[in-house]
C-alpha cells in the first residue's frame, strides 16, 4: 500500500517493519490471553489485550533501525479514525499515515486468517465488510488500494459456491467485491452473484 501511494523506499520498508513488529508486546503477556477466543475473554482480559500495542512500543522505541513513524505505527495499529480504537483513542490526523496502512493490513489479515478468536473468511467478504461496516474507522484511500490489489489477483481464481457448484472468477464487480461474475464448471455458463442474493463464495479452491 505504501508503494502504491508512492512512498519512498525507506518509507514503505518502515511500514513493513512496523507490520512485522506490531504484536511483539504479546511476548510479555500471558499466552492464554491470545489463544482464547474473544467470546470467552472476561472484561478484565479484554482490557489486558488492549495493552499490547503499548508493550510493543516499549520494546521497539529505542531501536535505531526504526524511524519515529514506524514506532508510532507499532503503537497505533489498533487506533481507528473515528476514535473507537486503542490504546489512546486517537482520531483522524492524530493517527500517523504509517499507522493507517498497518491498521488496514492487520484488520484484513486477522479476518482472513484461521484464528482462534475469529471465523476465517474469504478475502472478498472481508473487504466488503470493511468497506461497508467499518466506514469511518479505516483510511478509505488505503482500503481502496488494498481492494484493487486483491481484486487484480482474483481473476482466474477457482472457487466453491455455497450450493457446492465450482467455478472460476472471470470479472470483479467493483461496487460489490464479494459478488463477482463466475464461469461455472458444469456447463461453462456465467453466473453473476450480484443478481443471486442466495449464492455466495464459500471458499477458494
Amino acid at each position: 500500500m505504501g508503494r502504491k501511494r508512492n512512498f519512498k523506499q525507506e518509507e514503505w520498508v518502515g511500514v513493513a517493519l512496523s507490520g512485522l513488529l506490531m504484536d511483539c508486546g504479546f511476548s510479555r503477556m500471558n499466552e492464554h490471553l491470545f489463544l482464547k477466543s474473544n467470546g470467552t475473554l472476561s472484561e478484565t482480559e479484554k482490557r489486558m489485550i488492549k495493552v499490547h500495542p503499548s508493550k510493543s512500543y516499549q520494546m521497539v522505541r529505542h531501536l535505531r533501525l526504526l524511524t519515529e513513524g514506524s514506532k508510532l505505527a507499532v503503537l497505533q495499529h489498533h487506533e481507528r479514525l473515528d476514535g473507537s480504537g486503542y490504546p489512546l483513542g486517537l482520531t483522524g490526523n492524530q493517527v500517523h499515515p504509517y499507522s493507517k496502512i498497518v491498521a488496514v493490513a492487520d484488520a484484513f489479515h486477522v479476518m482472513i486468517s484461521d484464528k482462534a478468536h475469529g471465523e476465517k473468511k474469504i478475502p472478498f467478504t472481508v473487504l466488503e465488510e470493511m468497506r461497508k461496516k467499518s466506514f469511518g474507522k479505516y483510511d478509505f484511500e488505503y482500503l481502496t488500494i488494498l481492494m484493487k490489489e486483491i481484486s487484480s489477483t482474483a481473476i482466474g481464481r477457482r472457487i466453491l459456491l455455497n450450493n457446492n457448484q465450482k467455478g472460476e472468477i472471470v470479472f470483479i464487480n467493483q461496487n460489490d467485491l464479494s459478488k463477482p461474475l463466475i464461469r461455472l464448471d458444469e456447463d461453462a455458463s456465467f453466473l453473476d452473484l450480484s443478481e443471486n442474493n442466495g449464492l455466495y463464495i464459500a471458499k477458494n479452491l
